[in-house]
């Protein structure tokens, strides 16, 4: 559980939020009528307020409303009931007056005295994640006509916090956050993998479809500057979640997650392990081979790459080391349709007694796995069958 805390100055429209003109359910009042309408509570606390400043001659109070706001896990509110979240309400109200932070020991009692104050709970539901957690807006002059500071505040609601989550056997606050701050960090990590070309447009309308609200912070010139991630009630800034993710370095992010990019720095194991993945099935994977001084390149599926580590395992078996390089070498040449070059090759390595025929080729049915393994069983053919040369018997 999370909890937030300030002082604000805009009460009257706060309560109509919080009520949503009765929308939301209302947990608890304190010190307040059952039967009130928002309009009339604010009418409530401003006329203590009032009462407050003609007794003591106080000017008006500027921020003259506290807002907090509670928000449980999704986990742990599973299944709760109205009176659930009252007596979460009151745990939290009375772990928020036991705070002292630190100067505050020798205090008899809290400079901010929720139980002792105006105040109106409602439960709310978030409309895109489905989270519910309370609203809770109080009067900063509590009955006995004293001022509630806001000295610190979010820091005593934190506390108060923790404090709940102690008694309940939650995760502590900052873990909950670490938790959060992963998950969406992996989620950003995948919409950038999946992205053929990197736009902010399409950035956020991916974590939006993954039920995140994303707020772009823009200069004059509308580049992006910063943005914030919003996932129920808790909000993360890019440079929180990860350096690699703000505005300066996600371009140069998503440039070494494509594919061509980190296939370059990949071991064979990896190389394999990608190829063969569902983010590897439809790229293009490079394979080159260099003979006498002349390149040969092309681009394969990952079935094609599969199939060639395959065989070439299978030849490793049966063959020499030598043997199994010529065999996977003239098989290349086959597969990139250089039909000459794999027979001048098995024939230089004492080969090419079996070379194609004129109609040798790839079918027009032939998938790629078809023909890697084809071309393999021809240059085994061609590289282990030496050619019949013919003597004249005298």
């Amino acid at each position: 559980m999370i909890a937030k805390a300030k002082s604000i100055s805009h009460g009257g429209v706060s309560l109509g939020y919080i009520t949503r003109q009765g929308k939301a359910q209302v947990v608890k009042l304190n010190h307040l009528p059952e039967d009130a309408s928002p309009q009339a509570i604010y009418g409530y606390m401003k006329l203590h307020q009032k009462l407050r400043e003609e007794e003591f001659q106080r000017l008006p109070l500027k921020n003259n409303m506290i807002r907090m706001e509670i928000s449980p896990s999704k986990e742990e509110s599973q299944g709760w009931t109205l009176e659930d979240w009252k007596q979460l309400a009151e745990d939290f109200v009375q772990a928020f007056d036991r705070v002292r932070l630190p100067g505050e020991e020798k205090l008899r009692r809290s400079p901010c005295r929720l139980p002792n104050s105006q105040y109106i709970i409602t439960l709310h539901t978030d409309s895109k994640s489905g989270i519910p957690h309370l609203h809770l807006d109080c009067n900063r002059v509590d009955m006995d006509n004293c001022l509630n500071s806001d000295h610190r505040i979010g820091i005593r609601a934190k506390t108060a916090a923790e404090e709940v989550n102690r008694l309940s056997g939650w995760k502590r606050t900052e873990e909950r956050f670490e938790e959060n701050k992963a998950r969406i960090k992996k989620d950003c990590l995948a919409v950038l993998s999946g992205m053929s070309a990197f736009t902010w447009e399409k950035y956020t309308a991916a974590l939006e479809a993954k039920g995140y609200t994303v707020k772009l912070k823009l200069d004059a010139s509308v580049t992006v500057r910063g943005y914030t991630i919003l996932s129920g009630n808790s909000a993360y800034k890019s440079s929180i979640i990860s350096r690699d993710l703000t505005p300066a370095k996600i371009q140069e992010t998503w440039e070494k997650m494509r594919p061509e990019n980190r296939y370059g720095q990949m071991t064979f194991e990896e190389r394999l392990a990608f190829a063969t993945s569902d983010e590897g099935k439809d790229y293009l994977f490079p394979l080159g081979l260099t003979l006498d001084g002349k390149r040969y390149e092309t681009k394969a599926s990952g079935n094609a790459v599969k199939a060639f580590h395959e065989e070439s395992r299978a030849i490793e078996r049966t063959h020499s080391p030598e043997e199994s390089g010529n065999i996977f070498r003239t098989a290349f040449l086959l597969f990139v349709g250089q039909v000459d070059a794999a027979t001048s090759f098995a024939q230089n390595c004492g080969g090419g007694g079996s070379a194609p025929d004129p109609n040798w080729g790839r079918d027009q049915n032939e998938d790629d796995i078809l023909w890697a393994r084809r071309c393999f069983r021809k240059a085994r053919e061609m590289v282990t069958t030496p050619v019949i040369r013919w003597s004249r018997r005298r």
